[in-house]
């Protein structure tokens, strides 16, 4: 038999970086309801987005250039087209008669970097956000690409911020027992408070998943929301009443092996008399699934068929599916929910046989049953 390679391919996170411009990828699409039309949620959030009082009564927000040649460079490379920007759109959140409240300010040109809020009262706190767009939906496949909404940043009206270093030595490393990552970072001075922003890709919709992780005013955490053998990424930036900071450079974590082993005594035989090869194992503890992976090779050519057979809760299976003499090469493994086990090693090798029946006492009877009718094997009268 010809020895099989067997090759995996590791999904690592899909960013693109021209220019150190780093896009949202995956990409959200998303259908936007009040102009009728999909937006492509794909370019990098605009940075270092600060809010700060000025003459006692209004807010200044600013930001840093967002539509740099190196910007431009990096959209046409990217895309295969010139970038139409079209502007900023500004969003406020504040607290009125108890309830939250979302305004959306006016536009602002793309070419700046300023807004001065002057709708707002003294002493007030108010959230921001910012996101940016472009046009190219009118000309190319009415698709216009938006960034995410930035983090917010925060202002009490008449107060100044104190401005927040980005926390430094931020790390991470897995601990296998308990499974969980564990992140630790230098303590900032005047911050009352940390998050940490997550993500990951999900093993359902293979979309990016991104989740935001309130800490309170301590310098580790502890992850355990995670899955076995699966990467994830990590940043952080540290908060306090008026803003937050930069966001830390981002770390890549990959946790460990999962919590049950691979099948024990995965075994097979092909069976003549019913044409079938009979796979069996042991009962994984915690597993409510397994899946066979099938390899085989028809003509014996190197061009190798691959299959993945779920079986469900079960300890044996029937593998009808085959074709004469041929070499059939299996391993399996245990799943619960999203958590799959380690396949067994090394594969198991079954071959073939005739596929025909080939039981004695069958053919005697279907004998038996020819000469009651008095018919011979060829269909004809018997004389």
């Amino acid at each position: 038999m010809k020895k099989v390679k067997i090759i995996l391919t590791l999904i690592g996170l899909p960013i693109s970086i021209y220019c150190q411009v780093l896009w949202n990828e995956p990409p959200d699409t998303i259908w936007y309801g009040n102009q009728s039309r999909w937006v492509e949620i794909i370019l990098p959030i605009p940075q270092n987005f600060v809010a700060s009082s000025i003459n006692n009564n209004q807010v200044k927000l600013t930001w840093n250039e967002y539509w740099t040649q190196e910007m431009f460079d990096a959209y046409l490379n990217k895309f295969g087209y010139v970038a139409i920007p079209n502007r900023f759109s500004l969003y406020r959140q504040n607290i009125t008669n108890g309830e939250l409240q979302l305004q959306s300010l006016d536009g602002v040109n793309w070419h700046k970097t300023e807004y001065i809020d002057t709708n707002v009262e003294l002493g007030k706190e108010y959230l921001y956000k910012i996101m940016s767009s472009d046009q190219n939906y009118l000309t190319i496949d009415r698709l216009q690409h938006w960034s995410p909404r930035s983090f917010p940043t925060n202002i009490i009206v008449g107060s100044n911020p104190v401005s927040l270093a980005c926390p430094s030595n931020f790390t991470g490393f897995y601990i296998p027992s308990p499974a969980s990552i564990k992140m630790t970072w230098d303590s900032v001075p005047n911050a009352t408070s940390y998050t940490i922003f997550k993500s990951y890709i999900s093993q359902d919709t293979g979309k990016m998943i991104n989740l935001a992780l309130p800490v309170g005013n301590i310098c580790q955490y502890l992850d355990s929301d995670i899955n076995p053998i699966k990467e994830y990424y990590y940043s952080i930036i540290a908060l306090n009443n008026n803003g937050g900071s930069d966001r830390a450079t981002t770390i890549a974590i990959t946790s460990g092996a999962m919590d049950f082993k691979a099948p024990n005594n995965f075994s097979g035989r092909y069976e003549s008399n019913s044409a079938m090869i009979i796979l069996s194992w042991d009962y994984i503890k915690d597993a409510n699934s397994y899946i066979i992976f099938k390899s085989f090779d028809p003509f014996n050519l190197n061009q190798w068929q691959h299959l993945a057979i779920p079986v469900g809760d079960v300890n044996k299976y029937f593998d009808s599916e085959l074709l004469p003499y041929v070499e059939y090469v299996y391993t399996i493994i245990a799943v619960n929910g999203n958590i799959n086990s380690d396949r067994t090693y090394p594969p198991i090798i079954v071959t073939s046989g005739t596929l025909g029946i080939e039981n004695e006492e069958y053919w005697e009877a279907v004998e038996e049953y020819e000469k009651d009718r008095k018919l011979g094997w060829l269909g004809c009268s018997a004389k």
